[in-house]
């Protein structure tokens, strides 16, 4: 018996947080985040974001749920890409995102590559990645013809990944029980606030000068 064909979901969203406005008035492009899924209803969703709601500049790898999407009062506007899979390239990307799940904290989101992105320029530094760097690294192990050495921007990722686009409009995935409550919506103490955003920063910039010492690597 034939098995079931498998697919990697690439889902671009245009949430609603001031920054994600600001990324989108500065690209000129409906979409600001790119999440990776290996689940069809879209239960279970990866990427590289902010940890918390309420701390903007604490990010990192996140395991995202369909909350994060329908948590506003109108469901965020996405863009679904499917592409199709071998078992082996579904069990080889499995397994590359299963270590990021189990040193999840060990990543760092790099601000400092998002900020270099609006001059088409990504700064590769170690364990640090932006949600694109994040999604083009699993992308390429699939056959969309994707190069993990290449530069994309969101809007030019999905022009390249056009011919898999399955559905566009607002994020249709129903919440379980799991999703409610998500401790991405914890209100935190100022304190815990500044400390965390502290120390995801310092982490960043540690990284950084670290690599200066061993060229930075410019896509």
């Amino acid at each position: 018996m034939a098995e079931s064909p498998k697919y990697v979901y690439v889902v671009f969203s245009s949430t609603q947080y001031i920054i994600a406005k600001c990324i989108r008035a500065m690209t000129r492009h409906r979409y600001n985040h790119v999440s990776i899924s290996l689940d069809g209803n879209l239960q279970t969703l990866y990427s590289f974001a902010r940890r918390y709601e309420d701390t903007p500049f604490c990010g990192g790898f996140v395991v995202e749920t369909p909350e994060r999407y329908l948590r506003r009062s109108t469901a965020a506007t996405v863009q679904i890409c499917a592409i199709p899979v071998t078992d082996e390239q579904y069990a080889a990307i499995s397994e590359h995102i299963a270590g990021y799940v189990e040193k999840e904290h060990d990543y760092v989101y790099n601000y400092i590559s998002a900020l270099t992105f609006l001059f088409r320029r990504s700064v590769a530094l170690e364990k640090c990645h932006t949600c694109v760097d994040f999604a083009t690294e699993l992308i390429s192990m699939t056959g969309a013809n994707i190069s993990s050495d290449r530069f994309y921007s969101i809007r030019g990722l999905a022009r390249n990944l056009a011919r898999y686009k399955i559905y566009e409009g607002h994020f249709y995935a129903p919440l379980t029980l799991s999703d409610m409550p998500s401790p991405y919506f914890t209100k935190h103490s100022e304190k815990f606030k500044f400390k965390q955003t502290v120390a995801n920063v310092s982490l960043l910039m540690n990284r950084y000068w670290k690599s200066l010492r061993l060229n930075p690597r410019l896509k």
